[in-house]
């Protein structure tokens, strides 16, 4: 469940910007409606060993007595708090209007980026971290590929510095290119250890040895010396980098949930008092950030009503009823609108958990040789 909660200092002519939260609140905050209409016949869920619409009993001492693996899991935590959600279309369209608008003032930014090969690159990383790249991916990946053409005057550039080096080779890392690490080792000293005075170099170099590949030692010692670093840091830097590198040491943004570390590295780079930061990008992320939102409740609370309507707690009582965390393991890879059929049914597929019950949980050896057979 989200919670919308205000952000200061960040304005949108004489309204604040809301952002949700990943936190359950009590009593539920209202959901808002979808933007997409599915014309195709939804997909029900269908119970394995039962057509009948009527609620079945409770498993009984009968069934205790005969021999079956029970292993009474505990109970959904949600309950039914998504399927009483109101929400209100017009902010929706709002968030909906000032995407469109910011979306071509940002596309037009990453095209005038591409005179500046770097700079090109690091706009594309703040994209691809405030969870936006997904609105240009064409144009990102046109411009990679020719930014990539042209690496080894990047990398040459005495100008670059650890940050910008680093930040260059997670971007094309992260999309797929195999840029060597050979390009850290102007940053070692005669002795072979690494020097490093700045925060940013530091938590850029950490972040970028998390995209190793076996056999890359630079990269091993580059994580092994800046995990060392960063935890003895913490206690010694601001508030606001300190609660990024715990984030950063807790899970590394390549392997954390992309909507997650977008509304992290949102916050990061509001505080940020760097000159790089950018108003519309941010304006452009918090609004794409909720509009997304807004939608992915509405479709969670679509998926939970079907669930509800195929009455699967009462006629699989012995299985897990976990149809919201097999949606939000469906969003961390689907989370995008245009894939939301993707990401509906990716989350029915993963309550095949209720065969994986039936095996493990239910039925008896004999019973279970029927149904593979059914299978």
């Amino acid at each position: 469940m989200a919670v919308q909660v205000q952000v200061q200092g960040s304005v949108l002519g004489n309204t604040n910007i809301l952002l949700c939260l990943s936190k359950a609140p009590s009593p539920p905050f209202p959901m808002l409606i979808p933007l997409r209409l599915h014309k195709a016949k939804r997909c029900c869920f269908v119970a394995a060993h039962s057509t009948s619409s009527t609620k079945a009993e409770p498993l009984s001492s009968n069934h205790r007595e005969s021999g079956r693996p029970l292993v009474n899991f505990p109970p959904d935590i949600w309950g039914d708090r998504f399927l009483t959600l109101s929400f209100d279309i017009s902010e929706l369209d709002r968030c909906s209007t000032q995407v469109e608008v910011l979306k071509e003032t940002v596309k037009d930014m990453l095209m005038a980026s591409t005179t500046d090969p770097l700079q090109n690159i690091l706009l594309i990383n703040c994209l691809c971290r405030l969870g936006v790249s997904h609105h240009f991916e064409i144009e990102i990946e046109q411009q990679l590929t020719h930014c990539f053409d042209t690496l080894s005057q990047l990398i040459h550039n005495s100008d670059n510095n650890l940050h910008d080096i680093a930040i260059m080779f997670q971007v094309f890392r992260s999309h797929g290119y195999n840029i060597s690490s050979n390009i850290f080792n102007k940053f070692k000293d005669g002795d072979g250890e690494f020097k490093i005075s700045d925060t940013k170099g530091m938590i850029s170099l950490y972040e970028a040895s998390q995209f190793r590949i076996n056999g890359e030692l630079i990269l091993d010692e580059a994580c092994t010396f800046t995990t060392s670093q960063l935890k003895s840091m913490v206690s010694q830097t601001s508030t606001h980098y300190a609660q990024y590198i715990e984030n950063a040491l807790y899970c590394p943004y390549q392997r954390g949930v992309p909507r997650l570390e977008a509304r992290q590295y949102i916050c990061f780079y509001e505080k940020d008092d760097d000159e790089a930061r950018n108003e519309t990008l941010l304006k452009f992320a918090k609004h794409d950030f909720n509009r997304i939102q807004m939608m992915l409740q509405q479709e969670l609370s679509n998926l939970c009503s079907e669930w509800k309507e195929e009455n699967m707690e009462s006629r699989l009582p012995y299985a897990r009823n976990r149809i919201v965390e097999c949606f939000f393991s469906a969003i961390a890879i689907y989370f995008e609108p245009c894939y939301a059929r993707a990401c509906n049914i990716y989350a029915k597929l993963l309550t095949l958990v209720l065969i994986d019950d039936t095996y493990d949980a239910y039925n008896t050896y004999e019973e279970l040789q029927y149904f593979t057979d059914v299978i």
